[in-house]
């Protein structure tokens, strides 16, 4: 008898780590996918792929000089990519982290560069309804020498 509730005990256990271990993963791939698809939307200059990719309230904000922040709504980044201000150039792309903390908050470190700039992103991002959107998004760039 006491195997067979310990047998028991195990299984759901195992299941249980399997199941967590199953959404963490679908987890990152949606985070990762909405992370593609902002970056996408800069490299392509198409500012609805932006603005799609942010929660509603997102904040954006860019070093600048190393001693500003410039902070700019989602829409306003959004704009000023489709007025064909900033973008436009195919970057590689690198997720280097992902850290989701309950299935309902995540961080990533983005690095995405091309031969001229690098661009370092910290991404944060919520999951609201079941579904992952960028609450904000502080950016450093640096011309390559």
């Amino acid at each position: 008898m006491k195997t067979r509730i310990t047998t028991f005990l195990v299984a759901i256990a195992l299941s249980s780590s399997f199941v967590a271990c199953t959404q963490s993963k679908s987890d990152e791939s949606e985070i990762r996918a909405v992370i593609e698809g902002f970056s996408s939307g800069v490299d392509q200059q198409k500012g609805i792929m932006i603005s799609d990719a942010f929660r509603e309230g997102a904040g954006f904000y860019a070093t600048n000089n190393r001693d500003k922040i410039i902070s700019v709504t989602p829409t306003q980044l959004a704009d000023m990519h489709d007025a064909k201000k900033f973008g436009g150039r195919k970057r590689n792309l690198s997720i280097e982290e992902v850290d989701i903390t309950d299935d309902i908050v995540a961080s990533a470190k983005v690095i995405a560069q091309d031969d001229v700039v690098y661009y370092a992103y910290y991404v944060t991002l919520s999951k609201i309804e079941g579904k992952w959107l960028i609450q904000s998004v502080l950016q450093h760039s640096k011309k390559k020498v």
